[in-house]
């Protein structure tokens, strides 16, 4: 997920979106080429007919599984890319497919499962790509804050 010349593509699934979209977020701010994927399998050919060696697929998983992402679990290993996978304990039935799985406990004491231990790995991710490099990640994220008070002036008063 460091590597520069590497692309990025994120997806989740019904709840596990909004994560995908939180990491996409800050590796975007990090790096450059990081595409968060949406949710609509007719629309992954466009924004994958690129991927190539290097590249690496993130996907999240958790149960109720989604079976439209078998396909794309695929594609890393037929383009020489390769894929990270985030399930829960019970294992998405994704993960023989992938190169790297990080695996969070989600189950709950109420009935719904939480997403608590996987904010964790990502937010873990997220410090150890943002450190690997720190002035790098500094000069980027300067270079963004400038661009953002250039295309969002604030009025004088």
């Amino acid at each position: 997920l460091s590597e520069p010349k590497s692309r990025i593509w994120l997806i989740g699934g019904y709840i596990t979106g909004t994560i995908a979209e939180y990491l996409c977020h800050h590796l975007q701010a990090i790096r450059a080429q990081v595409s968060l994927l949406r949710p609509m399998p007719n629309t992954w050919a466009d924004m994958l007919v690129d991927m190539g060696k290097n590249d690496v697929l993130v996907m999240f998983d958790i149960r109720r599984y989604w079976p439209e992402m078998q396909p794309l679990a695929q594609l890393p290993q037929t383009r020489k890319a390769r894929s990270v996978l985030l399930p829960d304990q019970w294992t998405s039935p994704l993960a023989p497919l992938a190169d790297i799985t990080l695996t969070a406990y989600t189950e709950g004491k109420s009935g719904w499962d939480t997403n608590v231990a996987l904010m964790f790995v990502v937010d873990a991710l997220i410090a150890a790509l943002n450190n690997r490099d720190w002035d790098a990640t500094k000069n980027r994220l300067e270079r963004i804050e400038f661009l953002r008070q250039e295309l969002n002036p604030r009025p004088s008063s």
